[in-house]
């Protein structure tokens, strides 16, 4: 397992062991500033604090792949079980932070097209 690998298995854990009450904490109402943060939204702006549903059809090689996965790191961390949406969630994550994924990804899609 590198480095990365065990960085991954670590949020994995964390995330599946948060509750409501780890949750981030939310931002200031419009006009107004957070002390511990100092963040202060403009008046009339909103911020969404509901999450958004996301659903998608995989076909059942993915699906399988999903599933494999989050049994293999339930395994690893030592845990009954992996969330799917954990791991899609940190997949996710991971794709805002990491421009080579991104690139990749890109590449895929382009080749997709053709």
């Amino acid at each position: 397992m590198t480095p990365r690998d065990n960085d991954l298995a670590i949020r994995l854990a964390k995330a599946g062991s948060r509750t409501a009450a780890s949750a981030k904490p939310p931002l200031p109402a419009a006009g107004s500033q957070a002390p511990e943060t100092g963040v202060t939204m403009p008046k009339g702006t909103s911020v969404r604090t509901k999450t958004v549903r996301v659903t998608t059809d995989l076909s059942p090689r993915d699906y399988r792949t999903l599933v494999k996965f989050c049994s293999e790191a339930a395994g690893d961390l030592a845990v009954a079980r992996v969330p799917h949406s954990v791991a899609v969630r940190l997949l996710i994550e991971r794709l805002s932070t990491d421009r080579t994924m991104q690139l990749a990804l890109i590449e895929e899609i382009r080749a997709a097209k053709a």
